[in-house]
């Protein structure tokens, strides 16, 4: 396998955010459509994206000059903790949906 370049490296760690950043939108639209299994697929997606974007991570740390590495551990712990946060807010919203009742009335049976 070819050795990549900090630059590299930058560029997909961005382009796997952005992929969580696009499940997060589908987890917000599954909570809109009360749509427990897109929300979980949703999340699952999310999971294996963090741990990819985790291991980009510590390959760029390896990699970063020396005066930028308090930096570049700052910004990784800030985009993981709002990550985190919105993920958090989601399934509490989740839960909070699904235990309201369904503004759909139902038929009674005569």
């Amino acid at each position: 396998m070819t050795k990549l370049n900090i630059e590299q490296l930058l560029a997909i760690r961005q382009g796997k955010r952005n992929v969580i950043e696009k499940n997060i939108e589908s987890l917000i639209a599954a909570i809109e459509e009360n749509d427990r299994d897109f929300f979980d697929l949703a999340m699952a997606k999310i999971e294996t994206a963090m741990e990819l974007v985790s291991s980009f991570d510590e390959k760029i740390l390896s990699l970063t000059q020396v005066e930028n590495i308090a930096s570049e551990i700052t910004e990784t712990a800030d985009y993981e903790m709002n990550v985190q946060r919105k993920i958090q807010r989601l399934k509490k919203e989740l839960t909070q949906t699904a235990t309201q009742p369904s503004s759909v009335p139902r038929e009674h049976s005569s």
